[in-house]
């Protein structure tokens, strides 16, 4: 009973982290299941079909650990703010013409820090400065709450305005509730 168990989630693992790399973006934009259906291991593709062949095996681990855990551990870390974001503009709300605070709210969601955010879309310490005190005075202090509050209304916002992107993201949608006049983290398969 127990082994089959194992069995079985090891089975289920191996389907997602299959999936995962399916559904992989290559530098082209295109995902893998469908670049591969017309190519033949070119270099864009080739360092990801090795890698999923791995998968494939039964016996192939990384220090003791098989790969199929390995791409899962990957999956949920290696997040890119460009997987949510592919068009810098985003950051800047075309109505006010200052930073948008959905894109800033959606990427502390995905756990990106302000360093990360002011580099990819190439925003100034000045004007950052001005934004996070404008409506942010006591972020360091209420980040949580911020979270709680704004989050799930730009999270859906998003999710409005990609819908292509939605089943491209692989990694956790963070959601806040309040239990017993806490608040807590919640993790879920993004939707």
């Amino acid at each position: 009973m127990v082994r089959n168990s194992l069995e079985a989630r090891q089975s289920q693992g191996k389907k997602q982290a299959l999936a995962i790399l399916d559904n992989y973006i290559l530098s082209s934009g295109e995902k893998l299941g469908e670049h591969v259906k017309y190519c033949n291991e070119c270099p864009v593709c080739k360092p990801i079909l090795r890698l999923r062949s791995h998968v494939l095996m039964n016996d192939d681990t990384i220090a003791g650990v098989p790969y199929w855990q390995v791409v899962l551990m990957r999956s949920d870390t290696s997040q890119r703010i460009s997987n949510y974001f592919p068009n810098k503009s985003e950051i800047i709300d075309p109505l006010t013409r200052d930073i948008n605070r959905d894109t800033f709210i959606v990427c502390q969601l995905k756990g990106f820090n302000d360093q990360s955010i002011k580099d990819y879309f190439g925003i100034k310490s000045d004007r950052w400065n001005k934004f996070k005190m404008s409506y942010f005075k006591d972020w360091r202090q209420n980040k949580e709450e911020y979270l709680a509050d704004l989050g799930p209304e730009a999270w859906d916002r998003w999710k409005e305005k990609h819908p292509d992107l939605c089943e491209r993201v692989h990694a956790n949608n963070v959601s806040y509730i309040k239990k017993d006049g806490q608040l807590h983290r919640v993790d879920s398969v993004a939707s």
